[in-house]
């Protein structure tokens, strides 16, 4: 599920974005799922006394994003390549977690991806489509 949670950083329509990562995280196992709900309630409270202990909702997510998504990739560059990308994800799973797990959003359709799709130069927020990537279409 890794790729897929790196994919959400890259969408530049917010809404689209919260969607998306609502969907990956509601396809959770139901164990996972509670388990980071609770996690999640955790560290907002946390930031409810950020005076007194210094961590911002950005400091969380710095520390604990490589923890919740953790590539299967041993290459350091491949991981500093997306430890902000990680970090955002975390801090839009921190800062909407209302909207995330409160909503029930599905896909539509799932289909596969036969040839690969790749965007033209100053298509900002087009995604690249490589051949078997599996995409998920929501009803908006």
């Amino acid at each position: 599920m890794y790729p897929r949670f790196i994919t959400v950083s890259k969408i530049s329509d917010i809404e689209l974005q919260l969607t998306y990562l609502s969907s990956l995280v509601n396809t959770l196992p139901h164990s996972h799922l509670d388990l980071l709900r609770y996690l999640v309630g955790f560290l907002q409270k946390v930031v409810e006394h950020e005076e007194q202990n210094k961590m911002t909702m950005q400091n969380l997510s710095i520390v604990f994003g490589p923890i919740l998504m953790q590539t299967n990739s041993d290459d350091p560059k491949i991981m500093m390549e997306h430890a902000n990308l990680v970090t955002s994800i975390t801090g839009l799973l921190l800062n909407n977690s209302n909207k995330i797990f409160s909503s029930r959003a599905h896909s539509i359709h799932t289909v596969k991806a036969l040839n690969p799709y790749f965007p033209k130069k100053g298509q900002e927020g087009a995604l690249e489509v490589p051949e078997g990537s599996v995409i998920h279409v929501f009803k908006k």
